[in-house]
């Protein structure tokens, strides 16, 4: 075990359990112990994988605090449980009438992999979203959290930008949050520069985050903190980060025509397809015009290649939506030719056995033929539509959106949470907006009787 891997593991337990300490002591509730730990998921115990990063571990314990803690479990758990265990039995059914096309895939691995999925990543959610439906939390602290979550990010990405500049040591650059040391970086003319992440676990982490806290701070009218997080966004090299800015523009748009979250969020997400369509000419004449300058480096080169995808090659989009070739296209590429796949998707924790003919990149093409290849995902729909089964992922969509109307800005930035969750997985904050929400839409449908409960508290 390597000195980087010993640090960043030992800070990795060290943040959470901080986190953890500040939620037991009640110092910040559920929702903002997630947002801090999602904004450390860099730091993870290396030796035991990637995904065991402080946002695992703080999610984990929360949820073993609260499932001996609440007695009660709210419909909407319960309806989540059925649409889970309805997937895994349509999933079974498939594989006895349909040529999966998936390796050598067996009952027991299947068995063992959708026990994997539940315990890993299923409990805490639903453990987390069930305690939140029924009790709720106040949603400005939140916001709050959220925005001083965001402004720490933007000064870790500060301090990263100088460190890349000033130390050339990849070993310190690397516990300070910048994967690999240089893994992320490109040139500005003379100048070597670096994708910046804080303490995010890659660059399009840290836009997303900043790309969600911009609104919010428009809305407090907290302008300086905006553009601070609007720059940061630029250095972080995404393009995701103008995807979700241009995404609450969408939600605004679309939520002063309708009232309804999920027709918002629907077309919301369905511009994003129009808008790539009607775009594609204007980017097939910059891909031969794009220069060397600071703006092409920094702006419109990274965009730009992942539309050559898209226009050069084959199969390399989903209705003209430009993919990652190492992340979902694999996936899209095989329902295209497996169609009937889609009803149930190929399985949770089946990734590794879509054919190797599907990965157009050859960096994994090795962990592939030897079987230890991972597979993940970064858009959320996609991932619960490929995983899953297409039927899920719309009745899902249903059951997130289907009780909630654009009233105030929190529904209005739930709305733009479901649409985010298309570009990049944020499973946990949807579903605890989710289950917020929906209490705090209870609540204003039931008030407590007050004069009840002030007879109460004098007797």
């Amino acid at each position: 075990m390597d000195l980087v891997t010993l640090l960043v593991s030992l800070l990795c337990l060290l943040i959470s359990a901080r986190i953890v300490h500040l939620y037991w002591t009640q110092s910040i509730g559920i929702v903002e112990s997630l947002i801090y730990a999602t904004v450390f998921r860099y730091y993870s115990i290396r030796f035991l994988g990637p995904t065991v990063d402080v946002l695992f571990l703080v999610s984990y314990a929360i949820s073993l605090h609260l499932l001996f803690r609440t007695q009660l479990i709210h419909r909407k758990t319960i309806q989540l449980i059925g649409l889970v265990l309805v997937s895994f039995c349509l999933f079974f059914v498939v594989q006895l009438f349909v040529h999966t096309n998936l390796g050598n895939l067996r009952i027991p691995e299947i068995l063992l992999n959708n026990f994997y999925f539940v315990l890993k990543y299923l409990l805490p959610i639903l453990v987390i979203t069930n305690f939140l439906l029924l009790y709720g939390e106040d949603k400005d602290r939140i916001f709050a959290s959220f925005k001083k979550a965001a402004l720490l990010s933007c000064m870790v990405a500060v301090l990263q930008l100088f460190l890349f500049i000033l130390v050339p040591n990849n070993t310190m650059r690397e516990i300070f949050g910048l994967t690999g040391g240089d893994k992320y970086f490109y040139a500005v003319g003379s100048l070597n520069l670096v994708r910046v992440q804080a303490f995010c676990y890659e660059p399009k982490g840290l836009s997303v985050i900043l790309g969600m806290a911009l609104p919010l701070f428009f809305q407090s009218k907290k302008y300086l903190p905006a553009c601070a997080c609007f720059a940061v966004g630029v250095l972080t090299v995404s393009q995701t980060f103008y995807l979700v800015v241009l995404a609450f523009v969408f939600v605004a748009f679309f939520s002063r025509l309708l009232k309804r979250v999920s027709a918002v969020a629907f077309l919301a997400i369905l511009s994003f397809f129009l808008l790539f369509n009607l775009v594609n000419v204007v980017f097939d004449q910059l891909l031969g015009s794009s220069s060397e300058s600071a703006f092409s480096k920094v702006v419109l080169n990274r965009a730009l290649e992942r539309f050559d995808v898209a226009l050069q090659e084959e199969n390399n989009d989903l209705f003209g939506f430009p993919l990652q070739r190492d992340l979902e296209l694999p996936a899209v590429n095989y329902f295209k030719d497996n169609k009937a796949m889609l009803l149930s998707g190929f399985g949770s924790g089946n990734y590794k056995h879509v054919p190797v003919k599907y990965f157009v990149v050859d960096w994994n093409l090795e962990l592939l033929e030897s079987g230890q290849f991972k597979g993940h995902f970064d858009m959320g729909w996609i991932f619960f539509a490929s995983e899953m089964g297409l039927l899920f992922a719309v009745l899902l969509y249903l059951l997130l959106t289907g009780n909630f109307v654009v009233t105030d800005d929190i529904s209005r930035y739930y709305a733009f949470l479901i649409v985010v969750f298309f570009f990049h997985r944020i499973d946990f904050l949807v579903f605890s907006f989710f289950g917020v929400l929906y209490f705090s839409k209870k609540q204003t449908a039931n008030p407590p009787d007050t004069a009840l409960q002030g007879n109460l508290a004098t007797t």
